[in-house]
């Protein structure tokens, strides 16, 4: 099942972050929990295959505050709020 996907996620998948850490998960190797967030986001958006914007703006997922897309996120990240 993973070598399919793997397959997949490297026809299909658009070059963005989380897609070497999905592609990780898949050969069965252990992620940080910051290549998690950003692999399970890139899996859920299937593989950012749709146009943008990027940001998936599924506010009931409970990592979406963490999204590397997720505009105000990344504002307060940076300080910028």
């Amino acid at each position: 099942m993973s070598e399919n996907r793997i397959k997949v996620v490297k026809e299909i998948g658009r070059k963005a972050n989380g897609k070497s850490k999905l592609l990780k998960h898949l050969r069965g190797e252990n992620l940080t929990i910051w290549e998690a967030v950003k692999a399970h986001c890139y899996d859920c958006t299937r593989y950012y295959t749709n146009p943008e914007p990027w940001d998936c703006k599924n506010l009931e997922c409970t990592l979406y505050p963490f999204h590397l897309y997720n505009k105000e996120y990344m504002k307060k990240a940076r300080g910028l709020d």
